[in-house]
This record gives C-alpha cells, structure tokens and sequence, in this order.
C-alpha cells in the first residue's frame, strides 16, 4: 500500500491498525506504556510505530490518513 510517505507498508514485522485520530490513539497507548519508536508523515497520511520497554517482539504500526478535501 502507497501510504504516501515514501515507505509502502505491506510487510509483516508489526501489527497495523488504522486510526481516525492519531493524537487521541498516541495519548491511550502512552499511558499504557507504549513508546513512539519510529514516525513518517506526508500530506496524505501519517504513521506510528510503537513498541514496549523492553521490547515485546512485535512492535504495532499506527495509521491515520489524512482526507483530501474535494
């Protein structure tokens, strides 16, 4: 999938999830002890991988894209 950000996603080394509002997701899962590892952002979409400290193995990728407006 063309994400728009220069990287397409499609690989298997996390859980992705798509999320309408990036910021609310980011704040529940910081106070669940989820880390922003890495972070790309485009004018089409923006995306969020997160893990645990120390690590659980499988980190999780959040997806929130952004709608054009017509």
């Amino acid at each position: 999938y063309d994400t728009g950000c220069g990287a397409p996603i499609g690989h298997l080394s996390e859980i992705g999830f798509l999320t309408p509002d990036m910021d609310a997701e980011l704040a529940r899962l910081s106070k669940l002890g989820w880390q922003v590892t890495d972070a790309l952002s485009s004018e089409h979409s923006r995306e969020v991988k997160m893990d645990m400290d120390p690590s659980i193995g499988l980190p999780i990728e959040l997806m929130e894209v952004r709608h054009r407006e017509k």
